[in-house]
């Protein structure tokens, strides 16, 4: 572990490098069983929450990030044995034989056992979807111990889920207002990174994104899917976007002369101009509508509107009615208006699911095809949600104790919610997007048909998903639950 001293001089930043044997919650290192438990499972589920289901994404990376290989050293283990005598007393019994015996049997490789669903299923809330099993009987905690890290897949799971919310609704409406479903790859862009709180959440939240849609200006989610899920390097895609202090450098009466300088710069393809610096209707009508219509008109490419303040259910039906003046439209298949192909417009202040269903809902209100619309999503989509937005937990269900099967579960008096499962838990698929999540009885004997396939083994990676292959499975099963059982908003 590298450490800063300030009276040094510095070539390059020094990347947080953690003890390994760190990354669990304290507590952890104070729980102990009996001599007779030779083994303990636990599984990792949703208990309900916000949306009816979650789209599993992120465990792979979690584990080629922090557990694969050798998870440890000698050093790292004397620095903790250190470590918890201060941390918690002097005299602390710490593991250090158990631990020296992973690093001498296993050469520092944790002894466990994940059993996950495919990322990318849609799996409804209440089921099983990894579990953790220690594989070694000398050392039969060790699964709970990396619960800590474990445990951080609601992340990407619970950005991926909200993201795929929001990708059924725009198929909904595409669906109901729209010839074709052409947009809706491109329907969310991803605004997110600087709404969260480091570089590497907005690369897991940035790749949760990436699984459901193309458009992100989070480039770093690109890297996260190239480095652990084997995508190119460019899985997603932006345009040209002006910001405010472009368009107000000049002041009120430079607005329009640095439109003019955009659009020079960019002469072709997709450009993005913010348009509410002063009066997003002026910017729409006069400036965008007036001085620079027969450029636009003649362009080749999209020139987008991106009002940025203001209520988008009353403002974006307004500016569709100043484009169609300026620039024309058309009445689809559907009987909805279009606007010319010259010209768009994308909302992407303050969104999040519930604001994205009542903007698509005035919009087909007013009679024009959502297929108009492009909506972005910073915080809400990368930051504003946590564990308990999906209620997610890892609770123990199974103990071997002197060669036997026990079942192990909780259920609280004061909370029936918190209540968990028992027994070696095996996740079923049935038709109609539904899954169940049942026990098998027998150890020795695979269940049939289940779900849970064994990703990681005593430090090795034992099935590795690409993004294409995630992004299928995704799609697949969010169709076929939204067919069965509608949108949830």
């Amino acid at each position: 572990m590298q450490v800063y001293n300030p009276t040094l001089s510095y070539a390059a930043p020094i990347p947080f490098d953690p003890n390994p044997l760190h990354l669990a919650d304290s507590y952890k290192n104070t729980h102990f069983y009996e001599a007779a438990v030779q083994e303990l499972l636990a599984y990792f589920e949703s208990r309900g929450g916000e949306y009816p289901y979650t789209q599993f994404f992120g465990l792979q990376g979690l584990l080629i990030e922090h557990f694969i290989g050798k998870f440890f050293t000698l050093q790292n283990l004397n620095d903790m044995q250190e470590d918890t005598q201060a941390h918690f007393f002097e005299g602390f019994p710490f593991h250090y034989d158990d631990w020296k015996y992973i690093l001498d049997k296993y050469d520092g490789r944790l002894p466990v056992e994940i059993k996950a669903v495919k990322e990318g299923s849609i799996v409804p809330v209440s089921n099983v979807l990894y579990t953790v099993r220690s594989t070694d009987e000398r050392v039969p905690w060790v699964g709970q111990w990396m619960e800590t890290v474990l445990q951080h897949a609601w992340y990407g799971t619970t950005v991926a889920t909200k993201d795929r919310m929001c990708k059924e609704l725009f198929r909904k409406f595409l669906e109901e207002t729209a010839d074709t479903l052409a947009a809706l790859p491109f329907q969310l862009h991803d605004f997110g990174f600087r709404g969260v709180e480091c570089v590497q959440a907005a690369g897991r939240g940035g790749a949760a994104h990436g699984i459901n849609f193309l458009g992100s200006d989070t480039m770093v989610g690109m890297d996260y899917l190239h480095q652990y899920y084997g995508a190119p390097r460019v899985s997603m895609y932006s345009v040209p976007a002006t910001e405010h202090s472009m368009f107000t450098i000049k002041g009120r009466a430079g607005e329009a002369d640095q439109v003019g300088a955009a659009l020079a710069k960019y002469p072709k393809g997709i450009i993005s101009l913010v348009g509410d610096s002063y009066n997003i209707f002026n910017f729409a009508k006069e400036i965008l509508g007036v001085r620079f219509r027969d450029l636009i008109r003649a362009r080749e490419g999209k020139v987008v509107c991106r009002p940025d303040s203001g209520d988008p259910t009353t403002q974006v039906p307004q500016l569709f009615d100043i484009f169609a003046e300026s620039f024309g439209t058309r009445e689809n298949g559907k009987g909805y208006k279009v606007l010319a192909p010259c010209i768009g417009t994308l909302w992407g202040d303050g969104m999040d699911l519930y604001s994205i269903h009542s903007l698509l809902r005035a919009i087909k209100a007013a009679h024009w095809s959502t297929e108009n619309i492009v909506c972005g999503m910073g915080g809400g989509l990368l930051q504003k949600l946590n564990r308990d937005t999906q209620k997610f937990a890892i609770k123990l269900c199974n103990a071997v104790i002197d060669g036997k099967d026990i079942p192990v579960s909780k259920d609280p008096v004061t909370d029936k919610g918190k209540a968990s499962k028992g027994g070696r838990l095996v996740l079923l698929k049935q038709d109609r997007g539904r899954w169940v999540t049942v026990t098998n009885p027998n150890r020795d004997v695979p269940y049939p048909f289940d779900r849970l396939e064994t990703v990681f083994l005593n430090g090795e990676m034992k099935r590795f998903q690409t993004a294409d292959e995630i992004r299928k499975i995704a799609d697949e099963q969010g169709a076929e639950y939204a067919q069965a059982n509608g949108v949830a908003v």
